[in-house]
């Protein structure tokens, strides 16, 4: 035998290097990414999302934001506690006070963090499993897609931490899923509780991630083989800081919440007419901003936010405000609900375009390779719904229910009330993290 020739170990070395290096790989385009998308003047405080919360963090270190709000505020002096979970902006506000306020170095760190993140959750994995070269390829096209990159390097909205964030809940989850995976108890018990402690991690980064979050505590509570403190441990880490959430809200807005008081105004973008007309070509922000939205086709479609109030009294009148119009127009519009749900569903599950619309925004060949993207993260989605529907056809049961209503819970609100592709591209990579997982040899000992 020609001792040139990779022996198996050395190519088994390779891949392990190429599958827990794989976050810092991506690094090198994302800096590109980053250079290209923010300006090297721009400040954090600026159009973003969380700029309120920044600058008052930063200055103050005060979690609020009282200029600009999202509403009309009917008296002068009134602020924002609860308009947004606290874990992205409290994360941006400490990358920033040690970086400085300029948008690039912030990008920078945090997709830095994410990716070390990612990194140790592969290599904690890479103890109990072997990836074969299809599998680490899979993993590779959805990691480096267009999308997977863009979303994963912004810093204006929470979906930028879940690429990474639903990458190592997916690892974390299969320890639940698949309690053969592992021969240590111990690093199935703690695998198993993080699992728990990410999805917590990310509902207080954003609120649609409840029912994943209720999932995952029921199934820790459910696995026969999570002893008992453990899944005391798992309740503790849910209610400690929904307790403390909680009392933040009673003392900031005198009433006690679990949630974010943006969520009323999100609900009806997803509940009224004009979002039925103009959803998913335009933007729905355009409901409360614009009197017009034109389609790809030319049409011209009038807007006028037939919820409108002049002020609100403070954020959570705001929020109750439209909630309650959401539900108004549910009522008296059963027959559209359902034909808006449909097309809602469709663009969270099935759909490859930009959503909104944006296409004329990109040069063909990247639009191209975005919707050539789509494809094959869709097409991962549905393999793993069917390789679970073959797991129930041979009577495994168990995990492949589990692991359906894990990927359910998280499409869940997306279907509900509306997606965005921002929404749906970290969900298409918890799909693929699973298929990979759950069907991945195990590693042998040497």
């Amino acid at each position: 035998m020609d001792e040139r020739d990779p022996s198996p170990r050395a190519i088994s070395f390779l891949l392990l290097i190429l599958m827990v290096g794989m976050p810092i790989f991506g690094l090198v385009p994302k800096y590109f990414i980053i250079h290209r998308l923010f300006p090297p003047e721009e400040l954090v405080f600026g159009d973003y999302a969380f700029g309120g919360y920044l600058d008052s963090l930063i200055h103050s270190g005060q979690f609020r934001e009282c200029r600009p709000l999202p509403f009309t505020a009917c008296s002068a002096g009134t602020c924002g506690y609860a308009t947004r979970m606290p874990v992205v902006p409290v994360l941006l506000a400490g990358i920033a006070k040690i970086v400085g306020t300029h948008t690039v170095p912030v990008a920078i760190v945090k997709v830095v963090l994410t990716s070390l993140l990612s990194c140790l959750f592969l290599a904690v994995l890479s103890l109990d499993i072997r990836l074969s070269l299809w599998q680490l390829a899979l993993l590779y096209g959805l990691y480096f897609g267009p999308q997977a990159l863009k979303h994963a390097v912004s810093i204006g909205y929470e979906d930028a931490v879940f690429v990474d964030l639903m990458l190592c809940f997916g690892i974390a989850a299969s320890y639940l899923l698949r309690p053969d995976l592992t021969s240590s108890g111990t690093r199935r018990n703690i695998m198993a509780v993080t699992a728990v402690a990410l999805a917590c991690l990310m509902y207080f980064s954003k609120p649609t991630v409840l029912p994943l979050l209720m999932v995952t505590l029921a199934l820790a509570l459910a696995t026969r083989h999570l002893p008992w403190t453990w899944k005391a441990a798992s309740v503790l880490l849910v209610a400690a800081p929904m307790a403390l959430w909680a009392s933040h809200t009673l003392k900031t807005g005198g009433t006690m919440r679990l949630s974010a008081s943006y969520n009323g105004e999100n609900l009806f973008r997803g509940y009224n007419s004009y979002s039925l007309l103009i959803y998913p070509q335009v933007n729905l922000d355009r409901i409360f901003d614009s009197t017009a939205a034109t389609l790809a086709d030319g049409t011209r479609v009038p807007i006028r936010d037939t919820a409108h109030q002049d002020c609100f009294s403070d954020e959570w009148a705001w929020n109750d405000h439209y909630a309650a119009a959401a539900r108004a127009w549910l009522w008296q519009h059963p027959v559209a609900a359902l034909k808006f749900l449909a097309i809602k569903a469709w663009f969270a599950l099935v759909d490859v375009r930009f959503t909104p619309g944006r296409m004329n925004e990109t040069g063909a060949a990247v639009g191209a390779a975005a919707v050539a993207w789509m494809v094959f993260a869709r097409c991962v989605l549905f393999a793993l719904v069917i390789a679970l529907a073959g797991q129930i056809l041979h009577r495994r049961y168990a995990p492949a229910l589990w692991a359906l209503a894990l990927v359910g819970a998280a499409f869940t609100p997306f279907v509900i009330v509306f997606a965005y592709q921002r929404h749906v591209v970290p969900l298409l990579i918890l799909a693929g993290t699973l298929l990979i997982t759950l069907f991945a040899g195990r590693r042998t000992a040497a």
